[in-house]
């Protein structure tokens, strides 16, 4: 977004949408990041995205589902 001059037109949020976590949430009931996806974790995106000037967003949901259907 910063590149392509998104940014400075005064887009700012990087979102990640559905299907981001792992299908089994960790002992506490927490969702985790996909560790195929996120190797390293959403940390180091999140602190990669900050560094540009930009926000992340991340979707969650506290039901079973998520929407597209798969068990998180």
């Amino acid at each position: 977004m910063v590149s392509s001059g998104l940014a400075a037109l005064g887009y700012q949020y990087i979102n990640l949408d559905d299907a981001w976590a792992e299908r089994q949430r960790d002992s506490a009931g927490n969702l985790v990041a996909n560790a195929t996806t996120f190797l390293v974790g959403i940390k180091v995106l999140a602190d990669y995205v900050h560094a540009k000037g930009l926000k992340l967003e991340i979707y969650s949901d506290a039901g079973n589902l998520t929407c597209s259907k798969l068990q998180p």
